[in-house]
């Protein structure tokens, strides 16, 4: 991580809202977020198709507002209501930010000293999940690297950072509708910028605790394939498959997705591991052999990870027998899901 000095100018930032149905919620982002605005910021608002009367609120309230840009089209989904606040935005930095989620008070003179005076392309920090109205867990990336191989195997959200907006010139949120469109698009982005940061500090609140998050919708669960896949495209293109996706493969699956807490049954997690298996052979043919699962190269980024050895140990049953790999890790899994009904 390099220094920075606190600096004179304020760098201006757009925030970038699409909201869909949601005013309710929208009202209280807006709450958290305009108090941090300065002069120079953008608020952008896309109205993606919505029928709960957003745009009316929006155009009866902040029309006459200098900071806004209320945007609206036709119901296309959140990564088309994205690219259309891009095309809008004309400050140095943008910052994505879900109408459903808030902003912590002060955070944007907090990050006011590392984007005046730097050439920062990303400015990543941490943030607080909100599971009830209760319940909050603060959740800090512990970055200490800031290569490429530790950003890979980072959170891919794109609310818990700050881009220049010049990144968004070739790369864009796929348009197509589908649940994970930011680990589609966020990797392109840290693999194109040259500097980056990190506060370890919350500034921004991921809301969970309402039922409209499409992120409890487990109908949706498949769509990480639909996202790869662009990814993979994308590496393609660039001739750096290996280099550049086996990291992020490597970590979304066999890190992540292989130690999902989610609540099925044998027959459906033994699907998953097989799909799982052939999605890795066919987009990095040997990724048995790869240093991702050695554990000298998790000696250095093992504060990326919780159990990092212990996962490590399976992730290597599953290269040689996904099965037998399942059949000790789905039992753990489903004591796990009962003691959380019984606490509940």
């Amino acid at each position: 991580m390099e220094n920075y000095k606190e600096g004179d100018q304020l760098a201006d930032i757009s925030y970038i809202i699409p909201t869909f149905n949601n005013v309710d919620l929208l009202k209280k982002c807006l709450h958290t977020l305009l108090p941090e605005t300065v002069k120079g910021d953008k608020v952008i608002i896309v109205d993606d198709g919505g029928s709960d009367g957003t745009y009316e609120y929006l155009m009866e309230t902040y029309k006459e507002d200098t900071r806004f840009i209320i945007l609206h089209q036709e119901n296309q989904g959140q990564g088309v209501a994205r690219n259309l606040g891009l095309d809008h935005a004309v400050t140095e930095y943008v910052w994505f930010v879900d109408s459903d989620d808030l902003l912590v008070e002060g955070a944007r003179r907090k990050v006011k000293g590392i984007l005046d005076t730097n050439e920062w392309d990303i400015l990543i920090f941490g943030y607080t999940v909100k599971k009830s109205r209760t319940e909050m867990k603060n959740v800090a990336l512990k970055l200490k690297y800031l290569d490429y191989r530790e950003l890979m195997l980072t959170d891919h959200f794109p609310c818990n950072k700050i881009f220049r907006r010049k990144l968004f010139d070739v790369i864009r949120f796929p348009e197509k509708k589908f649940r994970f469109e930011d680990h589609a698009t966020i990797p392109k982005v840290l693999h194109e910028a040259d500097h980056v940061n990190y506060l370890n500090t919350p500034l921004y609140v991921y809301d969970l605790s309402h039922e409209t998050n499409v992120s409890k919708n487990e109908k949706l669960y498949d769509h990480m394939y639909i996202a790869c896949n662009c990814l993979v495209d994308y590496f393609r293109e660039g001739g750096e498959v290996r280099k550049g996706l086996e990291p992020l493969l490597i970590n979304t699956f066999l890190f992540n997705r292989m130690y999902s807490s989610r609540d099925v049954s044998f027959s459906e997690r033994k699907r998953e591991f097989m799909e799982m298996e052939r999605y890795l052979n066919e987009s990095i043919p040997g990724w048995q052999t790869s240093e991702y699962l050695d554990f000298s190269f998790w000696k250095k980024y093992h504060h990326m990870q919780h159990y990092t050895f212990v996962k490590l140990f399976n992730i290597k049953l599953f290269s040689r027998s996904p099965l037998a790999a399942l059949l000790i890790l789905h039992p753990f899994n489903s004591l796990k899901n009962s003691v959380k009904k019984i606490v509940r």
